[in-house]
C-alpha cells in the first residue's frame, strides 16, 4: 500500500480514537486500531480502482467515438 494510503489511514485511526471515551479506548487494543488502519487503506485502494476502471471505460468511449468521427472530418 502507498505510503499516502497509510498515512491517511493512520489520520482516520486518530481521529476515531480521539472520539472514543477512556472506556471506549480501554477496551480497543492497539492491534485491533491497527487492523483497522489496514481495513481502512484497502477500502481506499479499492475506492481507487473502481475510479480507475471508470475513467479506462470513459477513455475507450472517447476513444471509440474518435475513431468514428475521424473518417467524417477527413471529407
Amino acid at each position: 500500500m502507498s505510503e499516502p494510503h497509510q498515512q491517511l489511514a493512520q489520520k482516520v485511526v486518530r481521529s476515531f480514537k480521539a472520539s472514543l471515551s477512556e472506556e471506549a479506548l480501554a477496551g480497543i487494543s492497539e492491534a485491533q486500531f491497527e487492523d483497522l488502519a489496514i481495513m481502512i487503506q484497502e477500502a481506499v485502494a479499492e475506492a481507487l480502482g473502481d475510479a480507475a476502471e471508470l475513467v479506462s471505460a470513459v477513455v475507450r468511449q472517447l476513444r471509440e467515438e474518435c475513431a468514428r468521427l475521424k473518417p467524417d472530418m477527413e471529407m
